[in-house]
């Protein structure tokens, strides 16, 4: 081979085609709901944490704040009377553990525990786990994530917000690839077509210093 020529100096052989652009709120966005988007994830912004706390218990006045260094999410400033609240106490939590233990247990990855003290021969005291409050409590967790991952996507605005922050932060990277269909190759024998993956090998070998081919000897593509 003479010599290699590039039709087209504004060719680059950077091909980009983002299969998970997750822009639009169609399927793309019906996939990243279902496995990307939960609470506790990091990344949610502590305002839509906050809301839907709001939402499943209207009195809730507090705030939730994330910390990154210590990776903990906490709800503050809930008020005695929120705590009580037939929503905190029977709708989204138990009698043992309101709706706010509940919560921030979830966003921390916690296992919810609920135990008694019992008092041993010896006048000792210990504490145990009461396994129906565990239970009770724990069916209530599930209930809360359940009805996270349908009020998250209830409105467009927030869903937009939330697909525009993932792509951004994890999203926007995709492993480059080399488009050689532009090249032409003087000297090589006309009795010779190369394959997709070859012209392409050949416009990456110009274009990285180092390059490895592990092409099979008898090549499958057609």
């Amino acid at each position: 081979m003479q010599a290699v020529s590039i039709a087209g100096a504004e060719l680059s052989g950077f091909r980009f085609d983002h299969d998970d652009d997750l822009s639009d709120l169609g399927g793309a966005a019906s996939r990243f709901k279902f496995n990307v988007a939960r609470l506790g994830s990091a990344w949610v912004p502590e305002k839509i944490v906050s809301e839907f706390i709001s939402s499943l218990v209207p009195s809730f006045s507090g705030s939730v704040r994330y910390i990154p260094a210590l990776a903990v999410w906490k709800i503050e400033g809930v008020s005695a009377w929120s705590r009580s609240s037939v929503e905190a106490r029977q709708t989204w939590g138990t009698s043992r553990m309101n709706a706010f233990e509940l919560i921030e247990d979830i966003l921390n990855l916690r296992t919810t525990a609920v135990t008694d003290e019992v008092q041993e021969p010896d006048g000792s005291m210990r504490r145990v786990v009461n396994d129906n409050e565990a239970i009770a409590a724990q069916a209530k967790q599930l209930e809360i994530k359940q009805k996270f991952a349908e009020w998250v996507w209830q409105d467009e605005s927030r869903a937009a917000m939330l697909i525009q922050i993932y792509n951004e932060r994890f999203n926007a990277f995709r492993k480059r690839e080399y488009g050689g269909s532009h090249l032409s190759l003087p000297g090589m024998s006309s009795d010779i077509t190369l394959y997709w993956h070859q012209t392409n090998a050949i416009w990456r070998c110009l274009q990285d210093k180092a390059t490895l081919l592990a092409h099979c000897v008898v090549s499958i593509y057609r």
